[in-house]
């Protein structure tokens, strides 16, 4: 996948050491939840020092679903950065950065715009109370507003 980042004209993500992340098969891919995830962001505290994060996604997806994946992820280590990762809501809020970005992709990618509207459409489908109740109700109060952080500081 590294290659593909690259190809892409962007560098390998890194966050000047505090912020790793990796590519895992299923069996690696040691969550402690239903099985169910693409990825998982892991947030270290290192008492004054700056926190660090290890981002782990699942291998072999599409190229968008893979960036879908990855800013959601990235959204909780920035909300965590923040300290305001353990709000309610968190999970819809990370899903709705990641709308944010696929709607970007639908509105401006003809080549992608197709499997980003599929996205979206099982986004909004979704019936999991995290990842899709709370998602929808955040997307409905905020539409697509610049003020989400500010928003989710405030709840």
């Amino acid at each position: 996948m590294r290659g593909w980042v690259e190809s892409c004209g962007r560098d390998y993500p890194g966050y000047g050491g505090r912020l790793t992340w990796s590519l895992d098969r299923d069996g690696e891919f040691t969550m402690d939840d239903s099985g169910q995830e693409l990825g998982h962001c892991a947030t270290t505290t290192h008492g004054d020092e700056p926190k660090t994060y290890n981002i782990q996604i699942l291998c072999f997806m599409r190229p968008l679903s893979f960036q879908q994946t990855l800013i959601h992820e990235l959204t909780h280590a920035l909300t965590n950065e923040f300290r305001i990762g353990d709000k309610p809501k968190i999970e819809g809020f990370c899903n709705y950065v990641a709308y944010l970005y696929l709607k970007h992709v639908q509105d401006s990618d003809p080549a992608r715009r197709a499997e980003a509207s599929r996205a979206i459409k099982r986004m909004m489908e979704n019936t999991n109370k995290e990842y899709g109740e709370d998602f929808r109700y955040i997307l409905e109060l905020l539409g697509a507003s610049a003020e989400a952080l500010t928003w989710l500081s405030s709840t």
